[in-house]
């Protein structure tokens, strides 16, 4: 009778003041404050992580903690609770859980997917994570993880979406008739995008065609004539290579 009521006890206090008594990453997501708690992780940050249109990360990242969800387990002082997207298990989630908080958001995904750039853009498996500074102590516990479900080795790690393409096209931009990879990234948390060239197969000949773009929101990228590229609002503007930098105009 004594375990019997220690235990409901226990399961009646699943959340985040004691993540050790849920007994799936479901039963996390239900309590109070959880929800709230990624979307404050993931800082109002959007992303094509799932499917495209920029939708908030915080939306996706439930998505794929929503589905099937595996038993916590304690790694450095903190939760890691994991589970899959239902009906696409390739896409997982995490979240851990310390000192009363959501401290770090992740999520597994594959290729970008946006509309107009699906047939140009082939990215593998990556793993994204949100959270700022709390998520270096955890860090590679996650990444480990990653690693072990994806089956597909050692995958690339976004922090807080720095770096991470969020609009990205395959096409000839410098003229040279080698194809290069145009890719809005993010810059770090509320710090806004810029577009950037990888010219080639390099992967150390980038260019920066754009700075400070605020809004990824409604953003295009196309391909130009004569090997130029067109990008912004409408693919507006027009990027062309002229030896050592990119030019830009207005669009004709």
């Amino acid at each position: 009778m004594i375990l019997l009521a220690l235990a409901a006890a226990v399961s009646g206090t699943c959340g985040l003041s004691q993540p050790q008594a849920c007994a799936t990453t479901a039963d996390l997501i239900a309590a109070p404050g959880v929800v709230e708690g990624i979307r404050a992780a993931t800082a109002g940050q959007r992303a094509n992580l799932l499917r495209d249109g920029l939708p908030p990360v915080a939306e996706q990242a439930l998505a794929v903690l929503g589905g099937p969800g595996d038993k916590p387990r304690e790694i450095a002082g903190g939760w890691l609770f994991t589970a899959c997207r239902k009906d696409a298990c390739g896409e997982k989630g995490a979240l851990i859980v310390a000192g009363g908080k959501v401290v770090a958001v992740g999520v597994v995904h594959g290729a970008c997917a946006v509309e107009r750039q699906r047939p140009g853009c082939a990215r593998r498996l990556s793993l994204s994570l949100y959270g700022g500074d709390p998520v270096v102590r955890y860090r590679r516990a996650v990444a480990d993880w990653a690693d072990a479900v994806s089956d597909a080795g050692r995958l690339p790690v976004y922090d807080d979406g720095v770096n991470e393409p969020v609009v990205t096209l395959q096409g000839d931009f410098d003229g040279d008739r080698l194809p290069d990879t145009a890719a809005l990234v993010g810059v770090a948390a509320g710090m806004g995008y810029r577009l950037v060239v990888q010219r080639g197969a390099d992967p150390d000949h980038r260019a920066v065609v754009a700075q400070q773009i605020a809004d990824p929101s409604g953003f295009d990228l196309a391909q130009g004539d004569g090997g130029t590229l067109r990008f912004g609002r409408d693919a507006g503007q027009v990027a062309r290579w002229v030896g050592d930098r990119y030019v830009v105009a207005p669009a004709r």
